[in-house]
């Protein structure tokens, strides 16, 4: 039987990700993109191109859909997230298992309220740097997914099953024994280096060296993020800030978070979700946030300034 994969956002992430299971998997599964209205037109007409080679993706739309898939896959932006529970309410049924590449970790709580049917994996992406201009994607490091329940078992008949799909179709990725900790552990990395990047116009490069004064400013939200995340019971600590350093530091230089990107292009960011977690969270737990208040009032003045907001 066919296995059928579906691809909700075909951004930076979504492109290679949707691309290397297509190519892994050309025999023994159907992988398509979910879209409609233009944005649907436009993919069929164009498809993307992948460090220089063409990619066009299957499209599928909600109104034709052929019934629920056995994986989905959203991969927008954190706004994003809305449309697409629409887009993949005719897609999505018993047993479709649902990873979310979505930055941040409001996602997946959102994603089972929505379906309760499936099954929402706790998932993320690290290690790449990957960036999309308009159709053209390209990357020098593809990263890895990790997946799986809050704490995974080797019986999860759900997550050995997807781990055996990625395996097959050749995508770097892991099962940890506790994702909820890895997934806090990505969070972390986002809040430090995703505003600051977007504050200080600073790509990978000026992370990496032991007297970077921008590695220094990443590290000071990320404490902060550290005391917040031990008030919620997930233990990180400065040896986690130490390992996501390591991570920047095998990144492309020249390369960009997301949120430059975005400011950049004159787009609204997801300061929100990081930095604007981090201080709700810090709320909630009377836990000040000074550094993260901070970012988030100086992405939002940057946003006004550059036209994005």
């Amino acid at each position: 039987m066919t296995a059928r994969i579906a691809f909700i956002g075909l951004g930076a992430l979504g492109a290679i990700y949707s691309e290397r299971i297509a190519t892994g998997l050309a025999e023994s599964a159907d992988v398509f993109a979910i879209a409609d209205g233009d944005r649907a037109d436009r993919l069929a007409a164009e498809g993307v191109t992948i460090n220089g080679a063409p990619f066009r993706p299957r499209i599928e739309r909600p109104d034709a859909s052929s019934g629920p898939v056995e994986l989905l896959v959203i991969a927008t932006k954190a706004s994003g997230l809305s449309p697409a529970i629409d887009l993949a309410r005719p897609f999505a049924g018993a047993g479709t298992v649902i990873l979310s590449l979505i930055n941040g970790i409001h996602s997946e709580p959102i994603l089972a309220e929505a379906f309760p049917e499936a099954e929402v994996l706790l998932s993320m992406t690290a290690g790449s740097d990957v960036e999309r201009s308009g159709s053209v994607v390209s990357y020098e490091n593809f990263g890895r997914i990790a997946f799986g329940r809050e704490r995974n078992e080797p019986a999860d008949a759900v997550v050995s099953s997807t781990d055996e799909l990625l395996a097959r179709a050749g995508v770097p990725h892991e099962v940890p024994a506790d994702m909820e900790r890895v997934l806090w552990w990505k969070f972390m990395g986002n809040v430090g280096i995703n505003p600051s990047s977007a504050l200080l116009d600073a790509e990978y490069g000026a992370y990496q060296g032991a007297d970077s004064p921008a590695r220094e400013v990443m590290r000071a939200a990320q404490r902060e993020l550290l005391l917040v995340a031990n008030a919620r019971g997930v233990a990180l600590t400065e040896a986690d800030m130490n390992e996501w350093q390591r991570t920047v530091d095998g990144l492309a230089p020249a390369g960009r978070t997301s949120m430059l990107q975005d400011m950049r292009a004159a787009r609204p960011t997801e300061i929100d979700i990081f930095s604007g977690e981090v201080a709700r969270l810090g709320r909630e737990h009377g836990i000040p946030t000074p550094v993260n208040d901070l970012l988030l009032n100086g992405i939002r003045a940057r946003e006004r300034i550059v036209g994005a907001a």
